[in-house]
């Protein structure tokens, strides 16, 4: 994982680069029905080809598709929203998509003999058969952003190749590196910037007067995915287990549950909301289990993190202190010949930090880190695990694992459109 400057992240400039001749670029943007808000991350792809991409913050999408195809549906989904099907062959201009909210009451709904712990628990013993039971691997678009005080100070992007095992075997996924970017141009953190300055300049001269040279870029450095997660955390993520506490049986107890109003006869919707801590996490979030398999087929979870004591007395000993730090976390899954794959996952991370002075105005920031993983591909034939030496290692330089095997180029991707 790259190395950085204390709290000195990434910024954003997503871009499409030319088009490969053999494409086609079908642009738009997906927007709610009732009142014309975006809608961010939500999922467009092809229904027959096994292809897609994602909209960005401002629901605006670009969507690369193979020049000769035109007998196929191109499909706009969003959680809580009925899905728009539209025809390739009669797509000439750019694209408004407005989505219909489920406006199902929970009254309108089949009355559920059992309570809503009860589905869970099909759907947890339904996992071995509604989840792929043979390898599988996917080609995504992986992007990591964090902005301060609302100004991008970093981006990463990338292509993965993942190796998904079959479920029920216990191996993690491989990844494989085919592509990455960083943005230069970023804003300079901001915050603790005359303190780490003056630190600079004291380490300096210290080794000036060792006759040594200064490492200004190993000076207050941090390594962000060991702060945050990075891609080690979200290349984690790519199948439902019970190994979160409110899909897991034994710890139902630890949260109260609801079926949610965005229910329909096709979705049960399933709240939950720990009644405490968990992990240094007050959770609070949604279940979507697809009626006809009893399968999950999206999570949303919120989160407030509560930092430990340890860490607490490390960050007063050091003056400093944080206000605010929530988490989300969504995945969604499409389904293919009858199981459901992972199709996206987004994590958010929002942090106010306050630095304290005794004869100073206190610095304050906030910190928005957000890490989107979209799979762009499946290859459900034949797939090849990762050899050992070029899988992806989150805890080194993204730059020394780059291992282009298909000569893939950025114009050939689908990635999040320029804001």
């Amino acid at each position: 994982m790259k190395k950085i400057h204390l709290l000195c992240f990434l910024t954003i400039a997503i871009c499409f680069e030319s088009i490969a001749q053999n494409n086609r670029l079908i642009t738009g943007t997906v927007t709610n029905l009732e009142n014309g808000t975006a809608l961010p991350f939500a999922s467009i792809s092809l229904k027959k080809q096994l292809i897609g991409t994602i909209t960005n913050e401002n629901g605006e999408f670009g969507f690369l598709i193979p020049e000769n195809i035109v007998d196929d549906t191109l499909v706009a989904s969003y959680l809580g929203y009925y899905d728009q099907k539209i025809f390739v062959g009669a797509i000439k201009n750019q694209l408004s998509i407005k989505l219909q909210a489920n406006l199902f009451a929970i009254q309108e709904v089949v009355i559920r003999p059992m309570p809503p712990t009860h589905y869970i628990k099909v759907a947890v013993n339904k996992l071995e058969e509604n989840y792929p039971n043979a390898p599988f691997t996917t080609e995504a678009y992986y992007s990591e952003k964090i902005t301060e005080n609302n100004r991008f100070i970093m981006h990463n992007e990338a292509v993965f190749k993942t190796y998904y095992p079959a479920y029920q075997d216990t191996i993690s996924n491989q990844n494989q590196l085919f592509l990455y970017r960083n943005e230069k141009k970023v804003h300079k953190v901001e915050f603790m910037s005359d303190k780490i300055k003056k630190e600079k300049e004291k380490e300096k001269k210290k080794a000036s007067k060792k006759g040594l040279e200064y490492a200004e870029d190993k000076e207050n450095m941090i390594d962000v995915g060991e702060l945050f997660g990075g891609p080690g955390k979200i290349l984690e993520i790519g199948g439902i287990d019970n190994k979160d506490a409110f899909l897991d049986s034994t710890s139902f107890k630890k949260f109260h549950y609801s079926f949610n109003e965005k229910s329909t006869p096709d979705m049960m919707v399933i709240s939950y909301k720990s009644k405490k801590f968990i992990d240094n996490v007050r959770y609070n979030g949604n279940i979507f289990i697809d009626m006809q398999t009893d399968a999950i087929v999206a999570i949303e979870s919120y989160g407030i993190i509560s930092m430990s004591l340890a860490i607490k007395s490390i960050l007063f000993i050091m003056g400093i202190r944080i206000d605010k730090s929530n988490i989300i976390r969504k995945e969604k899954y499409r389904q293919i010949n009858d199981r459901w794959y992972p199709e996206n996952i987004q994590l958010t991370m929002d942090l106010t930090i306050t630095k304290k002075y005794m004869f100073k105005e206190n610095e304050h920031s906030d910190f928005g880190i957000n890490w989107v993983f979209s799979v762009n591909k499946f290859e459900l034939d034949n797939p090849v695990p990762i050899a050992l030496e070029k899988r992806f290692n989150s805890e080194t330089e993204f730059e020394t694992q780059v291992f282009n095997d298909n000569g893939l180029s950025w114009s050939e991707i689908n990635i999040m459109k320029k804001e």
